[in-house]
C-alpha cells in the first residue's frame, strides 16, 4: 500500500506539472465544451492537409511522426489533448493562437502548417469564414471576454491521496448562480457529478472514489473541474487526486 500511495503521488506531480504549462489556458477554457466541440475536430474531421482524406490525429497523433513532438495528440485521452491544444491559445490575443493560425491557410492570414515552407494549411478552406475555424475562436474568445475565471482562486482536494473519501474544496470570491463539480477518468469519462454551494469563501464536495451508480472505482489519478456560473459568465478551475481503496 505504502508504494502504491508512493506512486501514486509521483504521478499527480507529473500531472500537475504538465497542467501548470498550461495553467492561464486551464482556469478559464470549458474543459467540457473542448471534449464535446474542439476534440472531434481533431480526431474525425477530414481535411485536405498534409493530403486529401486526413485529419489531425493522422499525423499527430502517430509516435512516429515528427509532427507528434511538436503537438502530440492521444487517442481516448482528452485531458491530454487538451493540454496540447491549450499550449498553442493565447487568450490575450485569441486571433494569434496557433490553434487557429497552423491549419489556417497562408492567403487568408495562416501560417505554413508542416516542416516545408510551402505546406500550409487546408483545415478551414482558406478563409476564417469556416464553420470549424469559428467554433474553435468561439471557444478561445469565450473564454476572455471578462476576469471571471479568478472568481475560483483555487481547488484542492483533502486528504490526496485517499482511501475512504475526500474533500474538493474550491475557494470562491464572488457568489455564483449555480456551480458544477464533475469527476473524470483518466480515459476522460465523466464518473461523478455534484452540485456544489455558491457561497463567497470555502466551498466543498465529498468524493468517496466510487461512480454515479455507487460502484467502486480502481485505484488511479482522477481529474477534477469545478464549472461556477456567474451572472456575467462562467468560471472553472481543474485538478487531481489519486484514489488508493
Amino acid at each position: 500500500m505504502k508504494a502504491l500511495v508512493q506512486r501514486g503521488l509521483a504521478l499527480v506531480i507529473v500531472t500537475i506539472g504538465l497542467a501548470a504549462k498550461a495553467e492561464a489556458a486551464q482556469g478559464i477554457l470549458d474543459y467540457e465544451r473542448f471534449m464535446r466541440e474542439i476534440q472531434p475536430l481533431l480526431i474525425t474531421q477530414t481535411y485536405n492537409s498534409p493530403a486529401p482524406g486526413t485529419t489531425c490525429f493522422s499525423c499527430h497523433g502517430s509516435t512516429s511522426n515528427a509532427a507528434f513532438s511538436a503537438f502530440p495528440l492521444y487517442d481516448g485521452r482528452p485531458r491530454d489533448n487538451f493540454l496540447s491544444v491549450s499550449r498553442v491559445v493565447k487568450l490575450d490575443q485569441p486571433d494569434t493562437s496557433l490553434a487557429l493560425l497552423k491549419p489556417l491557410a497562408i492567403a487568408a492570414g495562416g501560417l505554413a502548417h508542416g516542416f516545408f515552407g510551402n505546406d500550409a494549411g487546408e483545415q478551414f478552406q482558406n478563409t476564417t469564414n469556416d464553420a470549424n475555424y469559428i467554433k474553435i475562436r468561439n471557444w478561445i474568445v469565450d473564454a476572455t471576454r471578462s476576469s471571471i475565471g479568478a472568481r475560483i482562486t483555487r481547488t484542492e482536494p483533502y486528504p490526496n491521496p485517499f482511501r475512504f473519501h475526500t474533500e474538493i474544496v474550491y475557494v470562491l470570491t464572488t457568489a455564483a448562480r449555480s456551480v458544477r463539480v464533475m469527476v473524470f477518468s483518466q480515459e476522460g469519462h465523466t464518473v461523478r457529478t455534484f452540485d456544489g454551494t455558491t457561497v463567497v469563501g470555502a466551498n466543498r464536495v465529498q468524493w468517496n472514489g466510487r461512480d454515479s451508480g455507487d460502484e467502486p472505482l480502481p485505484t488511479g489519478i482522477y481529474f477534477y473541474n469545478v464549472k461556477a456560473e456567474f451572472e456575467d459568465g462562467t468560471a472553472a478551475k481543474a485538478g487531481t487526486c489519486v484514489y488508493t481503496p
